[in-house]
């Protein structure tokens, strides 16, 4: 797949440099709930970088992500099996 990647300023401006992107890869900093669901209106995947935080993988693992990059794959493994 091709990506985009969104780190900084409104999702807006990141959805239209994403061009011909098959998914859009936040930071985990940047991205809310009402993002994901514009992102996946946009016809876009929808992944997260990085969560390494319980609190954070909670939320993100809540928005069905299509993926979360993180540095430790132990604590998401363990997160998915809860949801």
């Amino acid at each position: 797949k091709r990506g985009a990647i969104w780190t900084t300023g409104p999702l807006s401006e990141a959805l239209r440099a994403a061009g011909a992107a098959e998914a859009l890869c936040a930071a985990a900093e940047v991205i809310g709930g009402a993002d994901v669901e514009t992102i996946r209106a946009a016809g876009l995947g929808c992944y997260v970088q990085t969560a390494d935080e319980p609190a954070l993988v909670d939320r993100l693992v809540e928005w069905r992500l299509d993926g979360i990059l993180t540095g430790r794959p132990g604590l998401i493994r363990t997160r998915l099996d809860r949801s």
